[in-house]
């Protein structure tokens, strides 16, 4: 019968044209035997030592910087530091500071007056702090933001950097609360000064690149917070790039992140949805997503999350939601996404964003193109009529995206489900207080009944569903002619 190959291939041994060792001459066998030994493991160091060069190039490389970038990469460089990206986190300085510290500089809350003022230069807000409210003068130390809102950071002579409790509002030009004396008390955990407060804790991941701090959790003391880079960087997209840097043009790619080149574009847009999200992390301490948390001796440092990491293993989702499952809270576009049809298409963030834009010029939101003209480079068989022509001075974000979510001011941010919401979802989930829809966001119907403007859309869209008369129907109020009438069954398949 047939020989089973395998044991064929066990049981003869393959032909060997080198030296055989010679179990009748001992000593030279256990030489080369050694020797063969030696070279095995040497080969198995080395195969080692690339496997732990590819891993540390991927995951535990340096971070470089985004000035190393430039030098090869100057166009992106530059559309980089036209966007909102470098500016998120700024030392407080007179160009940076826009909030009023000088004239409109009191906000009064919860029976306190806190006080903005500036001296030889620096900026320091005087607010309640502690168990007691004792007023208490802080100096700013960075700055959060510029564009809806911007939020003032101080630090604590226990090393912890902590958000103080106003902001001022662009839009509005006033100062509000931020977790402080309007809707807070000290010791509830939310309390601006509270210990679970601190930046390092809360925001510190997304809003700086690079960033490391050491916690002793017994002292309640915090040494070694830094940064390679205040602000989003290109490494806070592309992963740790010191390698990619100094790399041979070979070897280039296989240190950097690209999320374009990535086959799973779920995970491939978790480089910017671990920041454009809100929830916690998997150690339960952060408000930004980590690999969890170092320890040495009674000092704790986090692990951070690197473009390419997977989200689900990383963080607790916890987004702040309409009943209709759209976001009422800022940066959690990545959640909006998730819903949405480019989702389950492969539409990807940056498809819309150009996150380093080619001319250099600011963009509000980075947009590729302005308006409807982003929207119409893919959806190119929409014209104006039926529902798409009642609204011929709008574009296809006040409908498709509109601003549902709050950031400093109500709805001033957009929604990114990239669904209607219709005034039906209002009057289902009782009234626009609960549940806004894209109609009444808009000016021109915000006093409009919910009702009126279901029965609208509703004829308009059934008017779009009746079938079309045949080209040889007669129409009405005209001569038929050929003496023939006019049937109102005509282009339902029972006419002429």
């Amino acid at each position: 019968g047939a020989q089973n190959p395998l044991s064929r291939g066990i049981s003869r041994s393959p032909p060997h044209s080198g030296p055989v060792l010679d179990s009748s001459e001992p000593g030279m066998s256990i030489r080369r035997l050694l020797v063969l030994l030696a070279i095995a493991a040497l080969l198995g160091l080395c195969a080692l030592a690339a496997c732990t060069r590819q891993k540390t190039a991927r995951k535990f490389g340096y971070y470089a910087g985004s000035d190393a970038c430039q030098e090869c990469h100057k166009e992106h460089y530059l559309g980089w530091r036209a966007t909102q990206h470098p500016y998120k986190l700024q030392e407080a300085s007179a160009a940076t500071v826009i909030g009023d510290f000088a004239t409109n500089n009191t906000y009064e809350a919860g029976g306190v007056t806190t006080r903005m003022s500036v001296k030889d230069g620096a900026y320091y807000v005087e607010t309640a702090f502690g168990t007691e409210n004792a007023l208490k003068s802080f100096r700013v130390k960075y700055v959060i933001g510029a564009l809806w809102k911007q939020r003032y950071v101080t630090e604590f002579e226990n090393g912890a950097l902590m958000i103080l409790p106003v902001e001022w509002n662009v839009k509005l030009s006033s100062w509000g609360d931020y977790h402080g004396l309007k809707t807070q008390k000290p010791g509830s955990g939310k309390y601006w000064s509270d210990p679970g407060m601190s930046y390092q804790f809360g925001c510190m991941g997304c809003h700086t690149t690079g960033s490391h701090y050491a916690y002793d959790a017994r002292q309640d003391r915090f040494t070694g917070t830094g940064w390679t880079e205040a602000g989003v960087g290109c490494e806070g997209c592309h992963g740790p790039g010191g390698l990619h840097a100094t790399a041979d043009a070979y070897d280039k790619r296989k240190h950097i992140f690209h999320p374009d080149r990535l086959p799973d574009k779920r995970r491939a847009a978790m480089a910017c949805g671990y920041c454009h999200t809100r929830g916690k992390s998997k150690d339960g301490r952060h408000g930004y997503p980590t690999r969890g948390l170092e320890k040495k001796g009674d000092l704790e440092s986090v692990r951070l999350f690197e473009p390419g990491d997977d989200l689900l293993f990383t963080f607790d989702a916890g987004p702040g939601l309409h009943p209709d499952g759209s976001s009422k809270q800022h940066r959690q576009q990545y959640n909006d996404w998730l819903q949405s049809r480019h989702f389950t298409a492969g539409v990807m963030c940056w498809d819309c964003h150009d996150p380093h834009r080619k001319d250099g010029r600011h963009e509000h939101a980075a947009l590729r193109e302005k308006g409807s003209a982003l929207c119409l480079r893919c959806h190119t068989n929409v014209a104006s009529q039926g529902i798409h022509g009642i609204h011929d001075v709008n574009s296809c974000v006040g409908c498709h995206m509109p601003p549902l979510a709050k950031s400093a001011n109500p709805f001033d941010i957009h929604a990114h489900t990239l669904k209607v919401v219709m005034p039906r979802a209002s009057i289902e989930k009782g009234g626009v207080d609960k549940q806004p829809n894209a109609c009444t966001l808009c000016h021109y119907h915000e006093q409009d009944k919910l009702e009126d403007l279901q029965a609208v859309v509703d004829r308009i869209v059934s008017e779009k569903k009746k079938p079309k008369p045949s080209k040889r129907c007669p129409q009405p109020g005209k001569d038929p002619g050929k003496g023939e009438d006019w049937d109102e069954n005509c282009g339902k398949g029972n006419g002429p």
